[in-house]
This record gives structure tokens, sequence and C-alpha cells, in this order.
């Protein structure tokens, strides 16, 4: 059964120049934010009790890094639900920046993503974007995932055990293309630099409210219902979903808090949450329950850091995740994720001291 895709996803030639800019961008994102921090010292812009900037210095970092894309399709009437996960990669990354200077070098490793037969193979596209600006961030994301697996089978599933291949559905795809942007109230005081990018220094505690706004465009298609065979008795019939387009748009607000301890061991918590205008366009497997609506939709932001920080030496794992919650018709939902999460290290060097002049 084929369907359209909405009429964002057919433009390919915007799509591959989007992808181009967001790629390049993701490689050399920390050349604009390094640039930015030096000449924001010299104006005395952070307060020098809670931050310390190191834009100065070499840095040579390492990371590993794993994205994803995953939904949840929710019945109401029966309090059930059933969600797809693609086949998570883990890719190690090395990378360097110094004053403007910043670049990254991602590999894959086969022996650490040999698991197709148990989870299948999901090929993708995944261009994420966190910049983390003084005063202003932004998120920017496009992702095409091909081939997902059902987590959770035992709950349909009898017999089934861990040891199994997950039931997987190569036939499925999701596109999505995103922003997100904030502005940081107190941020003289309190820095996401220094938990996600590692070029500044958090030595006291501080936090800051946030505000800013969102748009998301995504879209799900599969080659029969999304609901499997053994669920279709326990789900509305307005659940059994081919296909989904959804766009939203609204506002966000939350806070975010580092904590700081003996001046080195941090712990960074963001909740931001918002509301917006959904727009969504459903096809079921019966067609007398196609539906297109219109409904608030709600997003809730989390970001986590934890780890050691100081003026050579830093390492730690952060992560960032993004759920929209959007209704499909009066008795069904789905709820889309997307993020990374990131395990990083690394150390920065003095390249030039200063000449002192002479009195």
């Amino acid at each position: 059964m084929k369907h359209s895709w909405p009429l964002v996803m057919k433009q390919k030639s915007w799509i591959m120049g989007l992808s181009l800019f967001l790629a390049c961008t993701n490689c050399f994102q920390t050349v604009g934010q390094v640039s930015m921090n030096v000449q924001k010292n010299k104006k005395n812009l952070i307060n020098n009790n809670y931050l310390e900037s190191y834009a100065d210095l070499l840095t040579l970092r390492a990371y590993g890094i794993s994205k994803y894309n995953s939904f949840t399709i929710n019945d109401e009437p029966s309090g059930t639900s059933i969600e797809y996960k693609p086949n998570a990669k883990f890719n190690i990354v090395f990378g360097f920046n110094y004053k403007w200077i910043g670049l990254n070098f991602a590999f894959n490793f086969p022996f650490i993503n040999d698991d197709n037969e148990k989870y299948g193979e999901t090929k993708r596209f995944d261009a994420q974007l966190n910049s983390y600006g003084r005063k202003i961030g932004f998120d920017i994301w496009l992702q095409s995932y091909d081939g997902y697996y059902i987590d959770k089978p035992q709950s349909f599933i009898k017999d089934w055990n861990d040891s199994l291949p997950y039931p997987i559905r190569q036939d499925v795809r999701t596109v999505s293309l995103g922003a997100k942007g904030y502005y940081v109230f107190k941020h003289k005081k309190f820095s996401y630099r220094a938990s996600f990018i590692q070029n500044e220094w958090q030595k006291k505690s501080a936090g800051s409210f946030l505000v800013g706004g969102f748009f998301s465009l995504y879209a799900i298609q599969g080659d029969s219902s999304l609901v499997p065979h053994a669920l279709k008795d326990t789900f509305s019939l307005a659940s059994n979903i081919v296909l989904a387009n959804m766009y939203n748009f609204g506002i966000a607000g939350g806070y975010a808090h580092t904590f700081v301890l003996k001046q080195h061991f941090f712990l960074t918590l963001s909740l931001v949450p918002g509301i917006s205008f959904q727009s969504i366009r459903t096809i079921a497997e019966n067609t007398d329950y196609n539906n297109k609506m219109n409904a608030p939709g709600v997003l809730l932001q989390f970001r986590g850091a934890v780890g050691y920080n100081s003026e050579r030496l830093f390492g730690g794992l952060s992560f960032v995740n993004d759920d929209f919650a959007l209704q499909t018709s009066e008795s069904a939902s789905l709820t889309y994720r997307l993020g990374n999460f990131r395990l990083f290290t690394g150390y920065r060097f003095v390249v030039a001291k200063k000449n002192k002049k002479k009195k």
C-alpha cells in the first residue's frame, strides 16, 4: 500500500541543500562559538567568579555519540501502546578546537555496531546541530530513518525472550525536520557551554530561566498498519495507521541549573516544556478512519550532563532529548522522540604564552 509523503519531504534539492548545510555546520560548530566567546570576554560579559573561558587554549577531545529517532503509538481507550525504535549506532569522534578553528571527525567501527540480526538494519541520515551561544542557543535537526524494530515484544508475543530477534519492520520510514531557539536570562553566571561543549568551566553552582520557540515537521509511513496483527483487536481502528504527516509550532520555557561540587564535579539538568499548535493527517488501514485534525500539542525537552571539569582535563557524559506528544484522533495519540547521547573526554593545551611587557 503506497501513500504520498507531505510536500516538504518531496523537495529533494531543498532537503539536500539543508542536509549539506547541517553536516558542514555540525563539523565546524565550535568555530562561531569560540570566536564569539573571545570577543565577549573582552567586554567582561561573564562573571569570572562563576565562569572561566578557555577559548585561547588548544582543546583535544574524543567522544562516543549515539543519535536516535523513535516513536510510540498510544491507544487511549485500551491504555496500550507500542514503541518503534531504530537500530542505534555508536560512533567514535575525534576533534579539536583552538580560537576560531574547530573540527570533528567521526568513525563508525563495525565491531561496535554488529547487531543487525537482532534489531534489523536501519538506514539513516541524521544531522543534529546543538548550538550553545552566550545568550541565545538553538537546535536544528534533519533526520531520515528507514527500518525499525518493535520494543518490548514480550507484551504481545507469547514465550518471547531476550535471546530472540526483535520484530523488525524494514518497511517503516520516518522523516523529521525542525528547529528550536531559546534565550538564557542569567548568561553571565550560567553556561551551557561548560557542560556540553567544554570550552568553559563552571566553577560555582548557578542556573537560569529559559524562553523560546520551536517548530517541527514529522512523517511516518509503513506498507501496512503500524500496529502488529497480534494487537489489532486491542487497538481501536483509528490507531491502526499506515501513514501520518504532522506539523507543529509553539512556544517553550523552562529552567536549567548546574550543581558544582568542589569546583570540578558538575551535574547539569535542564527541563523546558512547551505547548504548540499542531496540524496532523493520518491514513488508517481501514480508510473509514482516515483523519485530519488541528489540536494542541506538547513538547518536553530534557538536557543533562555530568562529569569533571578543570583548567586542563575534562570528561563526562551528556544527553539531549525531545519528546513531541501529538493527538492523532479523539481516541489515539502519537509521541515521537529524538536526541543524542555523548560520552566525552578531552584535554586543553597552552599553545603560546603572551610576552609580559617590561616596566
